[in-house]
C-alpha cells in the first residue's frame, strides 16, 4: 500500500505499526548507510537505526511532517553516532587501564 506523506504522519501519531513500517522501508538504507560511514561498522549501523525507529515510535505524536519525521532519525542516530564514539573511546581507556602491562604485576 502507498502512503501519502500526511497518512504516514497521522499513522505514526495513531500508532499504525504499518505507517512505521513504511518509514523503515523508505528510510532504513539511506540512515544505515550514514550510520555506517560514522561508524564503519554494518553491524553497529544497524542497530543504531533501529535503536533511532524506536525512539521515533516512542516519540509517536511529536510530529507534524514528514520531513520532521526524517530530521528526528536524522539527528537521533547522527546522535547515537557520537554517544557511541564516547562508549567506545571510554571502554578503550578502561581497557587500557586494566590491561596488564610488562611492569604490572598479573
Amino acid at each position: 500500500m502507498l502512503y501519502t506523506d500526511i497518512e504516514l504522519v497521522e499513522g505514526l501519531k495513531n500508532r499504525d505499526a504499518k505507517a512505521l513500517a513504511h518509514i523503515w522501508k523508505l528510510e532504513k538504507t539511506i540512515l544505515v548507510h550514514f550510520a555506517e560511514n560514522l561508524v564503519c561498522s554494518k553491524e553497529d549501523a544497524e542497530y543504531i537505526v533501529g535503536d533511532s525507529f524506536m525512539k521515533l515510535w516512542a516519540n509517536h505524536s511529536d510530529f507534524e511532517s514528514l520531513t520532521a519525521i526524517k530530521s528526528f532519525l536524522y539527528d537521533t542516530t547522527r546522535e547515537s553516532c557520537l554517544n557511541f564514539f564516547k562508549y567506545s573511546r571510554k571502554m578503550s581507556e578502561i581497557q587500557t587501564i586494566f590491561a596488564p602491562g610488562p611492569d604490572r604485576n598479573n
